[in-house]
């Protein structure tokens, strides 16, 4: 997909000014993320910030969409990386198994194997504590 073809898509206006910049320079640079975040101006003192930088703009769920449909990537895909991205981290909380379950339903996908992830797990510990006036409780539940 061309620039042109990318600009008039849904997920180009809900870029902002500067995402979009960026992501025109990335695809100008070659798809270089760090090339593309110091030319944009970003202001990186260093590779360590550069980094930083690179993850949380490339990172950013419009950020992200975009680039799904400039390298033509299906609604499917999209989702599949949602799922692998969630399958990567230590702690898979009842908040992003429901957004998972969200997503999966407006895309039309089949989100059982969601439904049960959590519900059918053993409650291993739970913790309940206060932080700045504020009451949490923590949830360990093993997954069988």
């Amino acid at each position: 997909m061309s620039i042109e073809e990318l600009t008039i898509t849904r997920e180009w206006i809900r870029l902002s000014g500067r995402q979009r910049e960026l992501l025109v320079k990335y695809i100008e640079l070659g798809h270089d993320k760090n090339a593309a975040v110091k030319a944009v101006g970003f202001t990186c003192k260093n590779d360590a910030t550069v980094r930083v930088t690179v993850n949380r703009q490339f990172g950013h769920p419009d950020m992200r969409a975009a680039l799904a449909v400039y390298f033509g990537e299906t609604p499917l895909d999209a989702f599949k990386e949602e799922l692998r991205r969630a399958m990567k981290s230590p702690r898979l909380s009842q908040q992003r198994v429901q957004i998972l379950k969200m997503l999966a339903k407006t895309q039309g996908f089949d989100a059982t194997a969601l439904e049960s992830s959590l519900s059918e797990g053993k409650v291993v510990a739970e913790k309940e504590f206060e932080r700045d006036g504020k009451k949490f409780r923590t949830t360990v539940t093993e997954i069988p």
